[in-house]
């Protein structure tokens, strides 16, 4: 198990407990794909985080 799964499974949790059973998770295959190879080049799951967050709000700042 990696350090990153707890996390992964409270974020899920948290998910499931707002939206119950209508809960579908559906996963972007080009997305899986692009977190493998960060992962592969030695990315945490909080790199990746980071990164979509400063994107994110230089975005909105746009």
């Amino acid at each position: 198990m990696t350090a990153e799964f707890p996390k992964l499974l409270e974020d899920y949790m948290k998910l499931e407990k707002k939206f119950g059973n209508r809960m579908e998770i559906v996963l972007d295959k080009e997305w899986v794909s692009l977190v493998k190879q960060a992962k592969e080049l030695g990315l945490s799951i909080q790199d990746i985080r980071n990164f979509l967050s400063k994107h994110e709000r230089e975005s909105q700042h746009q």
